[in-house]
This record gives C-alpha cells, sequence and structure tokens, in this order.
C-alpha cells in the first residue's frame, strides 16, 4: 500500500510539473507576442513619421487670384493668376503664374498685360512683371523681358530688350526702355547712356 500510494504522489507531482511547465510556456509565449508586436507598431509609427511623403507640409499657394484697384484719377488695375503664392515677412507679396493684367484708363482705352510671372505687392498694388511679357494697346504691341507698374507714379517701365509693333504705320521700334505715362497716355520711347540709339523700322 505504501509504494502504490508513493507512486500516486509522484505521477500526481509529475502532472502538476507539466502543467505549471506549459502554462509558464503559454504566458511567456503571450509576453513575447505582446512585445514582438509593440516593436513592429513602434517600427511602423517610426517609419511613418520619418516618411516626408506622408507628412502633410504646409502650403501658401492658392489657385485663380485676382485683385482690382481704382487710382484717384479713376484709372482701374486689376490682376489675375493661375497661381499665387504668398512671400514675404508681412505676407503681402504675392508671386504670380499665368498672369493677365488690365489698366482700364478713364476715358481712354485699355492696357492689356499678358507674362508667364509677376510679383505683385498687396498694399500698393506696384508690380514687376517677368517672362515671355506682352502688352496690347490700341494699335501697339510690346514685346519685353520685364515691365514695371508703379500705382503712385501712375507709370508704367518696359525694359530690357524691348519691341514694338505698330500696326498702324507698320514700323518696328526696338529700345532699351519704353515709358508709358497713364495720365497723359503718352509713350516715351528712351536710350540707356553708353547704349544702342533707338532703332525705328518701317516694315514693307
Amino acid at each position: 500500500m505504501s509504494i502504490k500510494y508513493n507512486n500516486k504522489i509522484i505521477i500526481q507531482f509529475i502532472i502538476f510539473s507539466i502543467i505549471l511547465f506549459i502554462g509558464y510556456k503559454t504566458f511567456d509565449f503571450m509576453n513575447t507576442s505582446e512585445v514582438n508586436i509593440d516593436k513592429k507598431n513602434e517600427e511602423i509609427t517610426s517609419l511613418s513619421n520619418n516618411n516626408p511623403e506622408e507628412k502633410p507640409e504646409p502650403t501658401n499657394t492658392i489657385s485663380d487670384v485676382e485683385y482690382s484697384s481704382t487710382d484717384m484719377h479713376g484709372n482701374i488695375y486689376s490682376i489675375t493668376g493661375d497661381m499665387a503664392e504668398l512671400t514675404g515677412g508681412s505676407g503681402n507679396i504675392l508671386l504670380l503664374t499665368g498672369v493677365y493684367a488690365l489698366i482700364t484708363l478713364k476715358n481712354s482705352s485699355v492696357i492689356e498685360i499678358y507674362s508667364k510671372n509677376a510679383k505683385y505687392n498687396i498694399s500698393n498694388f506696384n508690380t514687376s512683371f517677368t517672362n515671355d511679357i506682352k502688352i496690347l494697346y490700341e494699335d501697339n504691341k510690346i514685346f519685353t523681358k520685364n515691365l514695371d507698374y508703379r500705382s503712385l507714379e501712375n507709370k508704367v517701365f518696359a525694359y530690357n530688350g524691348v519691341i514694338l509693333n505698330n500696326e498702324l504705320n507698320n514700323t518696328e521700334v526696338n529700345a532699351e526702355r519704353i515709358e508709358f505715362d497713364l495720365l497723359t497716355k503718352n509713350f516715351k520711347i528712351l536710350s540707356d547712356e553708353n547704349s544702342k540709339k533707338v532703332s525705328i523700322i518701317k516694315k514693307d
């Protein structure tokens, strides 16, 4: 009886040990799995945060903008752009692309301006046009590399390789600069010192 009883105790002890071992391994596996899952989640989060393509980048660009102003003499200046980017510390400078500007002269005709780019000051309306500039005014077509509209001076300045085509007189003028007074509606064709003289070509 004593031997059988001891065997029974030994068997129970072995079974109990096996149950403890299985429970320990199961608990250890679950903890290890949770740690691995947490590590994977941290790695995924880290990769996501380090991926610049997924970060939302702040933008100051807007599309289809239009501004208009009227000076004290009744001339209306309006400018539109396909795209605009705010720049400058005060945020009052717009860099425009796909630009069209219109100067409606009081009791007179209009000046149309086309260009690829322009820098527009929201505060004083001054504008610097660049790249593929074309100006239309009455019978005149003007092509230039740079054009400035100065609101307070009521003048438009074309410079840097200016070509003026007059369809009425069938002439072409090549000059360093052309100044247009919005009040008198007069052109001034100018040449810088020590530069080429103004060239006037009569077309056939």
